[in-house]
């Protein structure tokens, strides 16, 4: 199979995951039924389209997911599975040697005659099918008894010429070890209940047995042997297409987890088709399944059956209902008013940047942030500093997504930045001290006076103290968006404590493997992923994103954004970072100008640097609003002018 091939069928991982119950925006519980997490420990990733757990470890994707679910390990099978599920226009495997059109006979009908007319003449077999509830003389004459082996003979495939039985199943009296042998494929049993059923409904269920106590009372049940053998039905609808009168199907698995996870499985086979079907759900009560519920109380398991039979079409409005309360806007009420308490409720973080706080209303939001801004103006310092206030004055943990600069130049750049902030808290203003040291003399360890020492060893002791909630992932991490996802969640998974998470920046993020999407695309898909971390994890996202190549001159606006993705759309709150007088009126022309490229580059060797960053869009609050800075480039700091 090519890789075009798989990506055709990958193309139906979600629906596949969404029919077995699983959330694709949510934690679910691991599926491997060896690892039973207590908290929620498996994630989807979209891109990659698969899960993984955290907590053992391990990933499945749309092949082998059915491994788990379906019970099919081999990839040629698992494929034509999928084909066949979803109707999808490939070729399927062959599977080696081509099956018969019919498998051999195994049964003859002179040799069932035999075990039937031993059943009818033993005691024993008898008065084991009379203690399970099954007497009628009808059901007893599609029986028969093998007395060599003591087990009731159940045909459950006849062959197309009626000579015989292509499988039949023994069901052993009296071994405790083994109750069950099949002998041959086992097909639908009952199948010709799908044609012979006065147009009621037929019940669906998982034993033989549990078929043969539906009929003892006079209804109509075919049984598929287990709930591995979900295609049997389907496969019988297939075959017997032309001889099919039912219509309405009633599903009634056993009475437990693995009945109850069948169920909604067959539901959703059946509703492919479009197939009118219902879930019996508490049709046994108390009871395992069918052939207990007959055994302990048989006329109030016909009263349920009747029940069910008669009032299908109420119970199938009954399920639609369901749905609309579960779907729908009136269902999903209770839930928005939780919401709206819990917004209310929610204390926004404050960045450390008085000034910044008032006009988003009090901080950082769950939502996603972008900043824009010409290349080396100091997009990703302010962010850092922005990141490790929060850090340090509101004890809240940060993940910083560097793709261009490395550990060591992060950390230099913070304790530049904070030896300044000591020498100016020490000189009660923002002067240059000699004592400060740039990132470059830090980061190549220049020889230190003792009065420098002392100061980098006071900017040690403030960074350490909070350093433990800051987080840095390096390019080298292989930081994909499905990766940086894998990381956030990790980390709550791991400490219990939702991060503030930066991206520095969302260009330069890379492709998945074998990923296909160009550069706005896959910048659109970064933009889309991370603002469903946001609001699914409910913490602030805050992006760094590069501007069209037309807008280095010119103040940034939300058209700066336009070829850079769906970035304007996507994001909740979108910030510029410009330089103070880019623009100047000019009288002549009486229109506003973009200043020259010499200009730009005055501007930005002053020192401090005079920036403005321009709220451009506030989805739930003010546009319009500029906060000035002082940006202080060789100590990597930022303090707050006014606003305007």
């Amino acid at each position: 199979m090519t890789e075009s091939q798989k990506s055709i069928i990958k193309e139906y991982t979600e629906t596949l995951f969404s029919s077995y119950g699983l959330e694709l925006r949510r934690p679910n519980h691991c599926i491997d039924p060896e690892h039973r997490d207590s908290e929620p420990s498996m994630t989807y990733y979209s891109a990659g389209k698969y899960l993984k757990c955290w907590g053992c470890d391990k990933s499945y994707d749309i092949f082998s997911i059915l491994a788990i679910k379906e019970n099919i390990t081999n990839f040629n099978d698992q494929v034509n599975y999928l084909i066949d599920r979803f109707d999808i226009n490939l070729p399927k495997f062959n599977n080696d040697k081509p099956k018969p059109v019919e498998e051999n006979i195994i049964l003859l009908n002179s040799k069932f005659r035999e075990y039937r007319e031993e059943l009818q003449g033993n005691n024993v077999p008898l008065d084991y099918l009379k203690a399970r509830g099954i007497t009628r003389p009808e059901i007893l004459e599609t029986l028969g008894y093998d007395k060599m082996s003591n087990s009731i003979i159940i045909p459950t495939k006849p062959s197309n010429d009626n000579t015989g039985y292509t499988a039949y199943t023994q069901r052993f009296i009296e071994n405790s070890k083994m109750r069950y042998k099949n002998n041959g494929t086992p097909g639908l049993f009952n199948s010709k209940a799908l044609g012979d059923n006065n147009g009621s409904a037929v019940f669906i269920v998982e034993g033989y047995i549990d078929a043969l106590s539906i009929k003892e009372l006079g209804f109509n049940a075919v049984a598929i042997g287990s709930t591995n053998n979900l295609d049997k039905l389907t496969d019988a609808l297939i075959e017997y297409k032309d001889k099919i009168t039912v219509t309405d199907f009633i599903i009634a698995f056993d009475n437990d987890t693995a009945g109850e996870k069948a169920n909604k499985k067959m539901l959703e086979l059946l509703q492919e088709r479009k197939i009118k079907s219902i879930i019996a759900h508490n049709l046994y009560s108390k009871y395992k399944d069918a052939n207990e519920f007959l055994v302990n109380d048989k006329e109030k398991f016909k009263e349920k059956l009747d029940k069910y039979s008669i009032m299908f079409d109420k119970y199938l409005n009954q399920e639609k209902e369901e749905y609309r309360t579960q779907n729908s806007i009136k269902g999903y009420l209770d839930i928005f008013l939780k919401n709206t308490k819990d917004n209310y409720n929610y204390k926004p973080i404050p960045t450390g940047f008085n000034v910044l706080d008032n006009a988003l209303n009090g901080g950082l939001y769950p939502s996603l942030y972008v900043i824009g801004a010409i290349s080396s103006l100091g997009k990703t310092t302010l962010a850092l500093q922005l990141g490790e206030q929060i850090a340090q004055q509101y004890d809240k943990d940060i993940l910083v997504f560097s793709m261009e600069m490395g550990k060591d130049e992060l950390i230099a750049k913070s304790l530049s930045r904070k030896m300044f902030e000591i020498s100016a808290q020490d000189n009660n203003d923002y002067k240059v001290g000699s004592d400060t040291m740039y990132t470059l003399d830090i980061l190549q360890n220049k020889t230190y006076t003792d009065s420098q020492r002392n100061l980098l060893n006071k900017a040690l002791e403030e960074y350490t103290s909070y350093s433990s909630r800051i987080y840095i992932y390096e390019a080298e991490d292989g930081l994909t968006g499905e990766k940086i996802k894998e990381i956030i969640n990790n980390h709550i998974y791991k400490t219990g404590r939702k991060p503030i998470v930066f991206i520095d920046y969302l260009q330069i993020i890379p492709k998945e493997k074998d990923s296909r999407l160009t550069d706005k695309q896959l910048a659109d898909a970064n933009v889309s992923m991370l603002k469903r971390v946001a609001r699914d994890y409910t913490t602030p996202v805050f992006v760094i994103s590069s501007l069209n190549r037309g807008s280095y001159n010119e103040r940034v606006t939300m058209a700066s954004f336009k070829e850079s993705g769906g970035i304007e759309y996507g994001c909740d709150v979108l910030l510029g970072l410009n330089l103070a007088g880019l623009t100047y009126y000019d009288d002549k022309s009486g229109k506003y100008k973009n200043a020259d490229a010499e200009t730009v580059e005055n501007l930005k060797r002053n020192n401090p640097r005079r920036l403005e960053l321009n709220i451009l869009k506030n989805r739930n609050g003010e546009t319009g609003i500029s906060v000035n800075l002082k940006y202080y480039t060789n100590y990597n700091c930022f303090i707050e002018d006014y606003i305007k």
